[in-house]
C-alpha cells in the first residue's frame, strides 16, 4: 500500500476503486493536478499520506457508481459516449440552475459579509467556457477519436488541456469564494442549494476533467499510434 506514495495521483484515480472520492474528500486536485505523485500532492497540502492510504485501503465500501477506474480499460467508443450522454449532458441541465441560484443569492444578498461578488461572474464565465468546450469535444476531438486519426487528435488536444487548466483554476477559485461550498448559518435556501449544487458539480467536473486528461487522451494517444 506504501508504494501508491509513488504513483501519481491521476494513475491511483484510473486504477484504483473509490480513489476519485476520497481524493475530493480531502481537496486532491487528480485532474489537472494528476501528474504529481501522491507523496507530492500530499507534501504541498499539508496532508498526511498515511491517512490518504488508509481510506484509500478501505475501498468503496460496496457498489460505487462514481467508480471511474473501470474506463482505464472499457472500449474507448464506451468512453466517448458515457462522456457525451452523460456527463456533458449533466453539465448542460446543470450549469443554467447554477447560474440562476447564483443571480439570485447575488441579488439578494450582495450586503451578506460571507457573500462574494465574484462568484456569480465567475461561474457565468466559466459556464460560457465549458460550453464551448464540450462543442469542440464532441464535433472535433471524439469523431477523430472514433475514426482513430490519432495525429489530429494530438493537435485538438493540448488546445483541450488548456481549456481544463483554466477549469481548474476557476474551481479553486470558487472553492474559496464560497468557504469550501458552505452557506453561512443565516443562509437563505437559495444559498444553501446554491453551495450543494456547486460542490456537486466541482465533483463531477474534476471527474469528468480526470476521465479525459489521465484516461481518454493518453489512450487515443497510445491506442490510435501517436
Amino acid at each position: 500500500m506504501d508504494d501508491l506514495q509513488t504513483l501519481t495521483l491521476g494513475d491511483i484515480a484510473t486504477s484504483w476503486p473509490g480513489a476519485t472520492r476520497v481524493f475530493g474528500r480531502f481537496g486532491l486536485d487528480f485532474c489537472c493536478g494528476g501528474r504529481r505523485t501522491l507523496a507530492e500532492a500530499c507534501r504541498a497540502a499539508g496532508l498526511d499520506p498515511r491517512a490518504i492510504l488508509d481510506e484509500l485501503s478501505a475501498g468503496p465500501g460496496g457498489a460505487d457508481r462514481g467508480d471511474l477506474s473501470v474506463w482505464a480499460t472499457a472500449p474507448l467508443a464506451d468512453l466517448v459516449t458515457y462522456l457525451t450522454d452523460v456527463v456533458h449532458a449533466r453539465l448542460r441541465d446543470d450549469l443554467p440552475e447554477l447560474v440562476r441560484l447564483a443571480s439570485a443569492v447575488d441579488r439578494a444578498h450582495a450586503q451578506h459579509p460571507s457573500y462574494s461578488p465574484e462568484v456569480t461572474p465567475l461561474l457565468v464565465d466559466l459556464a460560457a467556457d465549458l460550453v464551448d468546450h464540450m462543442a469542440v469535444e464532441e464535433k472535433l476531438l471524439f469523431p477523430q477519436v472514433l475514426a482513430a486519426r490519432a495525429a489530429a487528435s494530438g493537435t485538438t488536444v493540448r488546445g483541450l488541456e488548456d481549456d481544463h487548466q483554466r477549469a481548474g483554476a476557476a474551481l479553486a477559485r470558487l472553492r474559496v469564494l464560497t468557504h469550501d461550498y458552505t452557506a453561512p448559518a443565516d443562509g437563505c435556501p437559495t444559498w444553501r442549494a446554491l453551495m450543494s449544487g456547486l460542490a456537486r458539480f466541482a465533483q463531477e467536473l474534476t471527474e469528468h476533467v480526470h476521465l479525459e486528461n489521465n484516461v481518454l487522451f493518453p489512450r487515443a494517444m497510445c491506442e490510435r499510434g501517436q
